[in-house]
C-alpha cells in the first residue's frame, strides 16, 4: 500500500521519497484526510509553509475536528506573517480540545511576538498545569519574564525547563542569556558550551560565546566565532560589527541595538 511505503520512508528518514508517494496518494485517493495530513507535516518541516497550509485546510474539510491539524495550520499561518489567521487556528484548535497543550503554547508564543504578555504567561501556565513536565512551556514562560525585566523570574523558568530535560538547547542558552546579563560570565560560558555539545551550528548560542570570549581578551577565539555566525548568515549586523572591531576595520559610529 502506498501509505504504508510512504510512512516506511519517513520513519527511515527518506523525506523526499515519502513527499513523493504521499504527493502521488492524494492525487489518487484525494480523499484520504491522513495522507493530507503527513503530507502537510513534511512540508511544515521543510519550511514549505504555503503548501503546508494547503494540506491542513484540505484535512479540515474532509475531517474538521482534527484538533492537531488546526494547530498546524496556526503554525504554517504564523511562518507566513498571517498573525490574525493563526491566531484564529489555534483557537479552533483549543474549541476542540481544551487541554491541548501544544496549542496553548503556540498561541502563547504568539501572543508573547505581539506583545501581549499577560495573555502569554496564561496560556504557558495553562499549558504547564496539564503536562506539568512540559519544558518548551517552561522555556517560553521564562522568555516572557525576559522580556518584562523579571531576570529572576526568568532564570527559574529556565532552570525548571532544564530540570524536565537537561539537552534542552534552547534553554541553555537562555540561562546563559541571564547569567551573562548578570556579569556572571563563566556561568555563562559554561551553558553556551554545553548547547553547542547538542547543537554545534547554533548560531545564537556561537554569537554570544564570542563576545564573552572578546570580553576575556581570548580575540582569536572570538574571531572565528563570528566567523562561523557570518558563514550561516552573511547580513548577521552584530557578528560584522564585532568582527570589525577586532580587525579595528570600518567599524561604524554607533553599534547595533
Amino acid at each position: 500500500m502506498l501509505r504504508s511505503r510512504a510512512i516506511e520512508q519517513y520513519k527511515a528518514g527518506n523525506l523526499p521519497d515519502a513527499q513523493h508517494k504521499l504527493e502521488t496518494l492524494v492525487k489518487e485517493t484525494p480523499e484520504d484526510w491522513e495522507a493530507w495530513n503527513m503530507l502537510g507535516a513534511l512540508y511544515g518541516m521543510q519550511g514549505n509553509y504555503l503548501q503546508c497550509e494547503h494540506c491542513c485546510r484540505q484535512v479540515i474539510a474532509l475531517m474538521p475536528t482534527v484538533h492537531s491539524t488546526h494547530n498546524n495550520l496556526g503554525n504554517a499561518l504564523k511562518y507566513q506573517g498571517k498573525t490574525g489567521e493563526a491566531r484564529n487556528a489555534y483557537a479552533s484548535a483549543l474549541q476542540i480540545n481544551p487541554d491541548y497543550p501544544e496549542a496553548l503554547n503556540n498561541l502563547g508564543n504568539l501572543e508573547r511576538e505581539t506583545g501581549n504578555h499577560k495573555t502569554a504567561i496564561d496560556l504557558f501556565e495553562r499549558a504547564i498545569k496539564i503536562n506539568p513536565g512540559y519544558s518548551q512551556a517552561y522555556n517560553n514562560l521564562g522568555n516572557v519574564y525576559k522580556d518584562q525585566g523579571d531576570l529572576k523570574r526568568a532564570l527559574q523558568a529556565y532552570t525548571t525547563a532544564l530540570n524536565h530535560n537537561p539537552d534542552y538547547p534552547d534553554a541553555l542558552i537562555n540561562t546563559g542569556m541571564i547569567y551573562q546579563l548578570e556579569d556572571q560570565l563563566e556561568e555563562a560560558e559554561r551553558y553556551y558550551r554545553k548547547s553547542l555539545l547538542l547543537d554545534p551550528q547554533n548560531k545564537e548560542a556561537i554569537f554570544n560565546l564570542g563576545v564573552i570570549l572578546e570580553i576575556h581578551g581570548d580575540l582569536t577565539k572570538a574571531e572565528q566565532c563570528f566567523r562561523n555566525v557570518l558563514k550561516q548568515d552573511p547580513d548577521h549586523v552584530h557578528a560584522n560589527y564585532f568582527l570589525a572591531s577586532i580587525r579595528a576595520e570600518n567599524v561604524p559610529d554607533k553599534s547595533p541595538p
